[in-house]
């Protein structure tokens, strides 16, 4: 008699354990679609990137994507519509909620990389709220943007921004993405919301020069003497 019993609970077990395990098919379809989806946007981004010549342009679509995707979260109407297009969403019929689950697995190790032998990225992420806008911003949308996508929601008066209130923000980007910093007059005074995108990306070169034909030589940055080598 004990047998039976005994069988009959290892298949409950079993069977409770099993309700458990994660749909991998599932979660395979949800990475396709969001690599799927920041391929196309990244593609579309590049094609509408400024032609400067005479300047170098680092940009990291995964970091924009991100920060742009806090904004669809928050929006309605045309809007919603305009941001799900552009950003690639509704080519692969990717839901918020799906998004919100893609966040929750994959976001973090998108967006942040620490492998000290082969490289460090990091990404920092804001929204600018301007005070003396209409918009308004609730708690729970603030705390869902900062733990599932890593973007922070500020509040900065673009006409008269504050010395304190500058500092603050350039204190967190520096911590963020080492050493980076903002600007004020890179945002216009009439604005409702600005959105920074900022990335740190250190790396070793994949193929190295040739050390006998290479020599230190001075470095200028936007013709100005560098420090670096």
């Amino acid at each position: 008699m004990m047998i039976p019993k005994l069988l009959l609970c290892v298949i409950l077990l079993a069977a409770i354990k099993s309700t458990h395990l994660p749909n991998f098919k599932f979660i395979a379809d949800l990475r396709w679609k969001l690599s799927y989806s920041l391929n196309k946007f990244a593609v579309y981004f590049y094609s509408h990137l400024p032609h400067r010549r005479q300047e170098n342009i680092f940009i990291s679509p995964l970091s924009i994507q991100n920060a742009m995707t806090a904004i669809y979260f928050g929006s309605r109407g045309k809007t919603y519509e305009e941001l799900n297009d552009v950003l690639m969403y509704g080519t692969v019929n990717l839901t918020k909620g799906e998004i919100t689950r893609v966040a929750t697995l994959f976001f973090p190790q998108f967006l942040f990389g620490n492998d000290k032998q082969f490289y460090v990225f990091n990404t920092a992420n804001a929204i600018l709220i301007n005070p003396n806008s209409n918009l308004r911003i609730n708690a729970d949308f603030r705390r869902e943007m900062a733990e599932r996508f890593s973007v922070a929601v500020m509040n900065v008066d673009f006409y008269e921004p504050s010395h304190e209130t500058l500092l603050s923000l350039n204190k967190w980007l520096v911590t963020q993405t080492r050493k980076i910093r903002f600007y004020e007059q890179d945002i216009s005074a009439s604005a409702d919301l600005a959105v920074i995108s900022t990335a740190y990306l250190k790396a070793a070169w994949e193929y190295e020069f040739s050390p006998l034909n290479t020599t230190k030589e001075t470095f200028y940055n936007r013709g100005l003497r560098s420090g670096a080598k």
